[in-house]
């Protein structure tokens, strides 16, 4: 008995059909970055993108879950960054633009987002363990978790944050390559 030739799925040309109308069909890293581009605090696509970070954590819980910022808000007052930190104003303000970005946001349950409260970012690590870093995507660079260095803290967050969900979503590459 002679067996019919595998039939292989046809991706790529779906995909160049999908892409030549505009659409997106294909969850690679210039998607992420358009993503994470248009995402901020208080959007409800922002608490769908994050969900995707703690897939299946929060999905799976009986416990509300509220995007929180990571350094948290009341410290990106302009005048307080250029008085207290030294910060020129033209600086102080690209802080206060990118404190609702994603690479600032995080998810946390009720009750760990009470007990943060206002803490600044190195008071409450402090209280968390080793696990809170890879589960937040928390870059490992200490110098990253001062405010004077919070652009490359975004930065270099919102790379952890592509990485991980191009490893969990993203294309697969093949065994054989």
């Amino acid at each position: 008995m002679q067996t019919a030739p595998a039939m292989t799925f046809p991706g790529d040309e779906i995909h160049r059909e999908l892409r030549s109308d505009g659409r997106v069909s294909r969850f690679d890293r210039d998607l992420l970055e358009l993503q994470l581009d248009g995402l901020e605090y208080g959007s409800r696509k922002t608490f769908s993108f994050l969900s995707l970070l703690y897939h299946p954590g929060p999905a799976r819980s009986n416990t509300r879950h509220d995007v929180d910022h990571i350094f948290p808000q009341d410290q990106f007052d302009t005048e307080t960054l250029v008085r207290d930190y030294g910060l020129d104003p033209v600086e102080a303000e690209r802080y206060a633009e990118l404190k609702d970005r994603v690479g600032n946001l995080q998810l946390l349950n009720e009750n760990e987002n009470r007990s943060k409260g206002g803490q600044s970012f190195l008071d409450w690590l402090e209280s968390q363990d080793d696990s809170y870093f890879e589960k937040h995507h928390i870059p490992q660079d200490e110098g990253l978790y001062r405010l004077e260095k919070f652009p490359e803290f975004i930065e270099k967050r919102e790379e952890l944050i592509i990485e991980d969900l191009l490893d969990k979503f993203g294309p697969k590459e093949s065994q054989d390559a």
